[in-house]
């Protein structure tokens, strides 16, 4: 099977994220951080888009903000898939991972076998990964 440059380098990095999940989970806020940085961050409930100032951090690594304007906090995970999940984050990106490598689809099972988990909510995880993605296609 060939493969290109690009495929390999890819396939790479994500042996090595998923490496590194399996080893050091609290390392996963740190990895989405490289992904979210450099996007701006609106208040949800104002849509203030002033510089909102680090109110604390949960037990996760997750910052909390606080709005200048309205004075109400928010997640820096607040509009991505992960926001108010209970799945720790290092299995959320595994299974991100896990369902780029396959060839097809990944089936719930499968992926609740990877990384020990329960059916309904690796099925519940695929929808919202696969619901995210065909979301963005569409946008495209």
């Amino acid at each position: 099977m060939y493969m290109n440059k690009q495929h390999l380098t890819f396939s790479l990095m994500s042996y090595c994220i998923k490496k590194r999940m399996y080893s050091h989970p609290n390392e996963a806020i740190k990895i989405l951080r490289k992904f979210i940085a450099h996007k701006k961050r609106a208040c949800p409930n104002c849509a203030c888009l002033g510089i909102p100032h680090k109110h604390s951090t949960d037990k996760r690594g997750i910052i909390i903000y606080k709005c200048y304007h309205c004075n109400k906090t928010f997640s820096e995970l607040f509009g991505t898939i992960f926001h108010r999940s209970k799945i720790p984050l290092a299995k959320w990106l595994i299974a991100i991972i896990e369902w780029q490598d396959s060839t097809g689809s990944i089936s719930a099972s499968e992926l609740s076998r990877k990384i020990n988990l329960s059916s309904p909510s690796s099925w519940s995880m695929l929808m919202k990964i696969r619901k995210i993605l065909h979301n963005s296609l569409d946008n495209s």
